[in-house]
Order: structure tokens, then C-alpha cells, then sequence
């Protein structure tokens, strides 16, 4: 993803960002799958896109975390419901 940005660096908030390369950035949506879901685990994963966000721009971003033996229609309902909230908010803005 560093590709999207500019090589330089600037200071926000006390820490360094890569510089914007262009004028709009997509959506982030990140999905992660373990055998054992903790939510120490969970919290760490969705500050970690929470992180990268605030260096790559993204108008939205969204994180969720699935157990390996969590059921298939739920999972898909539950990608389906995030895309739609990440594509809805794209929208409205």
C-alpha cells in the first residue's frame, strides 16, 4: 500500500505520515480468522487498522474478526453486512 503514497513524510500529531499521493484513497476492510478469539486479540487487530489508517488515508475503515469454527452463513452474513456499511458510508460522503 505504500505505492498510494508520496516517499516523503510529514509530522501529524507528534508522529510521521506519509505524504498523500492522490486526492482520494479507498476503503480499508480487514478481516482476520483465528482458532482461539480473544478479545486482547480482537482489540490489538482493530487498532492495528485503526494505525494504518491514519497513514494511508482511507475514507472508511473497518475490522472483524472471525473464529475458525464460527458458522459459514454467519461469517458471510457478517462480510456482507461490512461491506455494505463500508460501501454505504463511501457514498454519503
Amino acid at each position: 500500500m505504500l505505492g498510494l503514497l508520496q516517499p516523503g513524510v510529514m509530522i501529524v500529531d507528534g508522529e510521521s505520515h506519509h505524504l498523500k499521493r492522490y486526492e482520494r484513497y479507498p476503503s480499508l476492510l480487514a478481516f482476520a480468522v483465528t482458532d482461539n478469539l480473544d478479545k486482547e486479540g480482537e482489540v490489538l487487530f482493530k487498532k492495528l487498522l485503526d494505525r494504518h489508517s491514519r497513514n494511508f488515508y482511507p475514507p472508511m475503515y473497518k475490522a472483524e474478526v472471525f473464529q475458525t469454527d464460527e458458522h459459514k452463513d454467519a461469517i458471510r452474513e457478517r462480510i456482507t453486512k461490512s461491506i455494505s456499511e463500508i460501501t454505504l458510508g463511501n457514498r454519503s460522503r
